[in-house]
This record gives C-alpha cells, sequence and structure tokens, in this order.
C-alpha cells in the first residue's frame, strides 16, 4: 500500500523523474540480486562439493573395508 501511495506521489510531482526512478530501482534490484546470487552459488557450491567428497570418500571407505573385512574374515573356502 505504502510503494502505491508514494508511486502514485512521484507520478504526482513530476512525471519524468518518477519514470526514471521506477525504472532504476528495479533494474539496481535485479542486478544487485543476480551479483549476491552468484555470489552465494560459488561459496555454498564450494562448501557443497567439499561435504559431498567427505561423505563419498568415508561411505567408499566403509565399502571397501567391509568388503575386505568379508573377503578375508573367511577360515575355511570349500
Amino acid at each position: 500500500m505504502g510503494i502505491v501511495f508514494a508511486s502514485s506521489e512521484m507520478v504526482y510531482l513530476s512525471v519524468p523523474l518518477a519514470a526514471v526512478i521506477l525504472v532504476l530501482i528495479p533494474t539496481s534490484l535485479f542486478i544487485f540480486s543476480k551479483y549476491i546470487t552468484s555470489q552465494n552459488r560459488n561459496h555454498i557450491s564450494f562448501k557443497q562439493q567439499n561435504a559431498i567428497a567427505s561423505d563419498d570418500g568415508h561411505v567408499q571407505e566403509s565399502y571397501s573395508g567391509f568388503s575386505e573385512i568379508k573377503l578375508y574374515g573367511k577360515d575355511k573356502i570349500n
């Protein structure tokens, strides 16, 4: 409601200035949000890759360790 009132007041006072402001604000917000998103994506993706690598290594070690125990744990081969 406040945005509508402020926009209508800007148009009432000066149409060219209101047009410039109403174009610049959304454009700058869009550009700023793109920049923030790209920075966060790079940072989060790096952390996520490290977490996945750690989990993957743990799973692989556990799985291969289980296979070795199972393979070498037999006393007699029939």
